[in-house]
C-alpha cells in the first residue's frame, strides 16, 4: 500500500503555470500532479499569500441602477487567488438585475471590460436574497466558472471566461455589478463579499 502526500492545495495544472518541471520520481504526472510521492513544502502556489476578505456595501437606485450602469465594487490584483464571491440583497427591489464580472481598473477606474458576467449573468435581487441561517449566497459558479477554478489566480479565472491573457498581465481588476435593467421607483441594498489570497 502506497503513501502519498498532498502539499500543493491547488489544481494540478498550477505546476505548469508556475513553470515547474514535473519529475516522475517526485511528482505524479497529469491530473494527479497535486499528489507527491515524497513529502515537500506545503502550498507551493501562494506560499506567502495572505487570506483576506473584501466587502462592498451599497444602495443602488437612480445612481448605478440605470441599465448599463457599472458599479465598481472593489479592486483586486490580477494574481489574487479568489475562492468565493458572496452576494446578499436586502430585497427592497425586485427590479434590480445585474451582471457580476470583471473590468480592468484603468487609471481612473474606467478600464475596459474583461468579462462582465464572469460570476453571474442577469442576477435579480430576488435571487440573491440571503438564505435563512446563511451568511450570503456564494455565486462563484453562477457564471463561467466551476468549483475546480476556486483558488486559481484571478487572471486565469478571467481566461476561463471572456479574458484573453495567457500569462499574468500584472494589473488591477475591478469586480463590478453591471445593471441590465433600469430601476424606476425602487432601491436595492446589496453587499458583495470576496474571499481571496493576496500575494500570488
Amino acid at each position: 500500500m502506497a503513501t502519498v502526500w498532498t502539499s500543493n492545495h491547488f489544481r494540478g495544472d498550477v505546476w505548469k503555470e508556475l513553470g515547474v518541471t514535473e519529475d516522475s520520481d517526485i511528482v505524479l504526472a497529469g491530473a494527479q500532479a497535486t499528489m507527491d510521492l515524497d513529502k515537500t513544502h506545503m502550498g507551493l502556489a501562494g506560499l506567502h499569500g495572505r487570506a483576506r476578505m473584501v466587502m462592498a456595501k451599497m444602495e443602488i437606485g437612480t445612481i448605478g441602477g440605470t441599465s448599463g450602469d457599472i458599479v465598481r465594487c472593489f479592486s483586486l490584483p490580477s494574481n489574487s487567488r479568489v475562492y468565493t464571491m458572496r452576494i446578499i440583497s436586502m430585497g427592497e427591489s425586485t427590479a434590480y438585475v445585474a451582471d457580476l464580472g470583471v473590468y480592468l481598473s484603468g487609471k481612473n477606474h474606467d478600464g475596459a471590460v474583461v468579462d462582465s458576467n464572469l460570476y453571474g449573468a442577469a442576477t435579480p435581487s430576488t435571487a440573491i436574497d440571503s438564505v435563512t441561517n446563511s451568511f450570503a449566497k456564494d455565486v462563484f459558479t453562477a457564471g463561467a466558472l466551476n468549483d475546480e477554478n476556486r483558488g486559481d489566480p484571478l487572471w486565469h479565472q478571467c481566461g476561463v471566461g471572456g479574458g484573453s491573457d495567457v500569462v499574468d498581465p500584472v494589473v488591477n481588476y475591478d469586480i463590478c455589478l453591471t445593471s441590465t435593467t433600469t430601476l424606476t421607483t425602487d432601491t436595492a441594498k446589496v453587499m458583495l463579499f470576496c474571499e481571496y489570497t493576496a500575494g500570488g
